[in-house]
């Protein structure tokens, strides 16, 4: 079907005789409380915003993670993995701000997966920093691309 064909968006595509349409009542408006209940997943929470809690129930694997990776890589994969994992711990105390932040740069935002995919690697297997720093910019590099050229195409 062309454009041309369309039915105008105001125009119903299913007609349907006056007499149904004066008897079929109007849709309740929804309540804010109802709204504001639908948003509540599991645990009571809305999850759009993070609880402060959540990153005091992260701060211990953090805290574990970082020194057993400074135990078994040395002290500058342990210093990254305390900024990547502190940030992420600590981020729903200040999440007006990450937000802020994370909208104006959102390509920024997005690559914090790339120090991820290295200190997941490092942990999680016996490879060399080499080898993992290799396979991360293996990763990395085309995830930066795509994230970038997604980020133009949105705004061209």
């Amino acid at each position: 079907m062309s454009t041309s064909d369309r039915p105008a968006p105001s125009t119903p595509l299913v007609q349907t005789a006056p007499a149904v349409q004066a008897a079929t009542p109007a849709p309740a408006a929804a309540s804010a409380e109802s709204a504001a209940s639908a948003r509540v997943g599991w645990l009571g929470v809305d999850w759009r915003r993070p609880p402060r809690w959540l990153g005091l129930l992260l701060l211990p694997g953090d805290v574990y993670l970082t020194a057993r990776l400074t135990e078994k890589h040395g002290l500058a994969v342990g210093v990254l993995a305390a900024v990547v994992y502190g940030g992420l711990t600590f981020m729903p105390l200040f999440f007006e701000r990450v937000s802020a932040w994370s909208k104006a740069h959102p390509v920024l935002d997005s690559l914090v997966l790339i120090p991820l995919i290295f200190l997941a690697l490092a942990y999680l297997t016996p490879m060399s920093l080499a080898m993992c720093a290799a396979i991360t910019a293996a990763c990395g590099l085309p995830w930066a691309a795509v994230t970038i050229a997604v980020r133009r195409r949105r705004h061209a």
